[in-house]
């Protein structure tokens, strides 16, 4: 009785956000037909939704901030934002000394600024205004650091004959670790779970993927998946992944009822999800969390959280598994603990399992332990989050969190939703969400909020800190109401997913590009060098 309450909550909640997203514009279009007269804007707005590709999103979003004039705010360099004129004298120095082959200069220019929000250019407010990305001058500068950085890996100083190829490893390995690493955060998701997948397809897709990737409950079978397939064949895997699911059982075509209904309330679960799952564990076999690193060259965390109280999270067993706490720990086991017991029907006898030095099975603790959903999990200070772990472990300073609950939306999103709109309205939209979620806190803590409700308004597992939300809106979802509630076309749905989570992350590539695109090259030479490639 309680999950259908709360799945009614869900859908009531859904409704609700979308009705009022829908005042919102209303009033936004009728302030924009009176001060402004852009007729074609609606008419852009509507094809940026309904693009197919990046490509075709990003023509139009180009041609939007054109007719809107956001690109004057482009080509402007100044802002109240950031010290742009910090990043315009760095940005004239790196030219100057890169043409004039003085390498030396370049990377002490480029290692004194080796912070990814250096002079505040990674701020949310520099990519709220424009649809197509940010000012030129910071795009300018990040792909000159870029050149530079290429250019010092293939350079020879002729002045400095220590510059051989162990110098050249120890500056880019110590330039690494201080700009950090980006942690992909696949944060639960049930009903919806499978958009992780289109969030990972476009990352990969624009060269943006990390290698630091975390799952929890549906988030921890995606991210089993992701690193379980080797890096060249990642893409096409997910191209070709309906062909590889397993055959759909026959009862589910012969229900009346709607998946996210009658799946959801026997096992949580929707059965294109179950489906997936399946064909993850049939792919997964005994690997382990050191197999995956080897075979994909990414690291893989899966979060587990027991239902003992009793254990502290210093002292207890691991709640971040990955190839530096548990390498021999069997991925499958650690997933379906991720999940939870008695989630799933087949996962009531949750126990993870681990490999011994002679290759044997054997359980992983000495005792059996009960587990929780891992993202319905509540912390009393930061510090208990396992996420806390991924910075000590692998110098995790950057998160993408794809947060697969579209009630998420309005209050994750606000910032971007309406970009390119007068600048009142993002700082009224902040100030309601925080009023808003500062309240619930308030009577969560007395007592006075359901406790049911409360992740429809605050999720305190997602780690906070530098980081860029993903989460699909809700009108893309109720938009193909019939595709939400079809029980048959499975393979059908799982498309249908993918591409949700894909557009979900289009608008915000240009941030995470500026966030994250020194940080590939570094790993991208560094790894070349190690290799004896350059």
């Amino acid at each position: 009785m309680l999950r259908v309450i709360k799945i009614s909550l869900v859908v009531i909640w859904l409704v609700v956000a979308n009705f009022v997203g829908m005042i919102v514009d209303m009033v936004r279009s009728w302030f924009s037909s009176i001060f402004t007269f852009t007729p074609d804007r609606d008419e852009m707005l509507a094809r940026l939704s309904e693009a197919k590709t990046f490509e075709e999103w990003q023509g139009i979003a180009g041609n939007l901030d054109v007719l809107s004039g956001n690109d004057l705010w482009r080509q402007n360099p100044m802002s109240k934002v950031y010290d742009y004129k910090l990043i315009a004298s760095r940005f004239r120095h790196l030219i100057a000394s890169r043409k004039s082959g003085n390498y030396e200069q370049v990377a002490e220019l480029v290692r004194s600024g080796s912070l990814r929000n250096l002079a505040s250019i990674c701020e949310i407010d520099l990519y709220n205004c424009a649809y197509a990305g940010t000012k030129y001058l910071i795009e300018d500068y990040i792909t000159e650091v870029i050149h530079c950085l290429q250019d010092l890996a293939d350079a020879s100083f002729e002045r400095s004959s220590s510059w051989d190829h162990q110098r050249r490893l120890d500056y880019f390995h110590d330039t690494k670790r201080s700009y950090g690493t980006t942690s992909l955060v696949l944060h639960g998701g049930s009903l919806f779970g499978l958009c992780h997948l289109g969030t990972v397809k476009a990352l990969l897709s624009a060269g943006l993927l990390p290698n630091v990737i975390t799952g929890a409950t549906v988030g921890a079978i995606v991210a089993a998946f992701v690193c379980s397939v080797p890096a060249e064949e990642l893409l096409d895997t997910i191209k070709n992944l309906t062909d590889e699911l397993p055959a759909i059982p026959s009862d589910y075509g012969k229900s009346r009822f709607g998946s996210v209904v009658e799946a959801v309330i026997r096992s949580r679960y929707p059965p294109e999800v179950l489906l997936f799952e399946q064909c993850v564990y049939d792919k997964l076999g005994d690997m382990t969390f050191e197999d995956a690193f080897r075979i994909s060259g990414r690291a893989l965390n899966i979060v587990v959280m027991s239902t003992d109280q009793s254990i502290h999270p210093d002292k207890g067993p691991q709640r971040l598994l990955n190839y530096l706490t548990t390498p021999k720990v069997i991925i499958r086991t650690a997933v379906r603990a991720s999940i939870g017991t008695n989630i799933l029907r087949r996962t009531e006898n949750v126990q993870i399992m681990a490999k011994d030095y002679n290759g044997d099975t054997i359980p992983f603790l000495y005792r059996k332990l009960h587990y929780m959903p891992a993202n319905s999990a509540t912390h009393t200070s930061p510090r208990d989050s396992p996420y806390n772990r991924l910075s000590e472990l692998f110098n995790v300073n950057n998160y993408i969190v794809s947060v697969t609950r579209p009630y998420f939306a309005p209050v994750l999103l606000s910032d971007f939703k309406h970009r390119g709109e007068s600048r009142w309205l993002h700082p009224a939209i902040r100030l309601g969400r925080t009023i808003v979620q500062y309240r619930v806190a308030q009577m969560a803590e007395l007592g006075l909020f359901p406790q049911s409700m409360r992740s429809l308004f605050l999720d305190e597992n997602i780690p906070g800190g530098f980081q860029v939300n993903v989460v699909p809106e809700q009108g893309s979802i109720l938009q193909n109401y019939a595709m939400l509630v079809d029980s048959q076309n499975l393979k059908g749905k799982v498309e249908h997913w993918i591409r949700i989570g894909e557009q979900s992350v289009w608008p915000m590539i240009a941030v995470i590009w500026s966030r994250t695109a020194i940080e590939h090259t570094l790993d991208s030479i560094y790894t070349s060098l190690v290799n004896g490639e350059r």
